[in-house]
């Protein structure tokens, strides 16, 4: 495993659902090959992690294969 800074993004919301889409968004256009994300893990904001409506919950229902 390798673990790598890579930008920061700007936000203009802060809910699950912009949040999620904004961070694929992003990688997305770093090239990264979303097909190939394996895990998350957020500091345990509540918009991070929200069961049913947090990014983790809207990644994994894009990407079944995240952890």
């Amino acid at each position: 495993m390798h673990e790598e800074f890579l930008c920061y993004v700007p936000i203009s919301s802060t809910t699950g659902k912009d949040l999620a889409s904004t961070i694929l968004t992003q990688l997305s256009e770093l090239g990264l090959n979303l097909e190939h994300i394996c895990g998350q893990d957020y500091d345990g904001a509540r918009n991070m992690s929200v069961k049913y409506r947090g990014v983790q919950a809207r990644v994994k229902e894009l990407y079944p294969l995240t952890m």
